[in-house]
């Protein structure tokens, strides 16, 4: 799942424009967002291609009132086909949506690694540190008696 950050800088437009877009799709999305209270809006990848076929419009002049037809009428409007040329439209998008979730999983599985790395790093430095703590503590020399200490009979 993408979240509208990702997917903004993947369209190359601002937070608020990719959220525009989103909400002006939001009758052709329905099953690809996911929303939840306290959480940020997350876009399925095989929602890429719909956006970007939207985003192209919305730069050739469209406005955001009508775009949602315009999408739904190339995808196909009521599931009916439209041809060889919407059914090309559909494989590319879902390529582009199954190329990204590879990518986001990559990068998942990357970050994981990058984690386990860094716990290990951490333990071994800890470690480290707890033998530099002993060695110092054993090369110090033993404390130095005050000078008046050696005119006193009872030590």
């Amino acid at each position: 799942m993408l979240t509208v950050s990702d997917l903004s800088s993947h369209l190359g437009l601002s937070e608020w424009q990719t959220r525009r877009l989103i909400y002006a799709l939001r009758p052709v999305l329905q099953g690809l967002l996911v929303s939840a209270k306290g959480r940020p809006l997350e876009i399925s990848p095989q929602a890429i291609g719909i956006i970007e076929r939207a985003a192209q419009l919305k730069a050739s002049g469209v406005p955001l009132g009508g775009l949602a037809e315009i999408v739904q009428s190339e995808l196909g409007g009521n599931g009916k086909e439209r041809g060889n040329e919407d059914s090309e439209a559909q494989t590319l998008a879902l390529e582009t949506a199954n190329h990204l979730q590879t990518l986001l999983e990559a990068k998942d599985a990357l970050i994981e690694e990058l984690r386990r790395d860094r716990d290990h790093w951490r333990d071994m430095a800890l470690k480290l540190q707890g033998q530099v703590e002993e060695l110092q503590r054993l090369a110090l020399p033993a404390p130095r008696r005050p000078w008046w200490a050696r005119f006193t009979w009872w030590r």
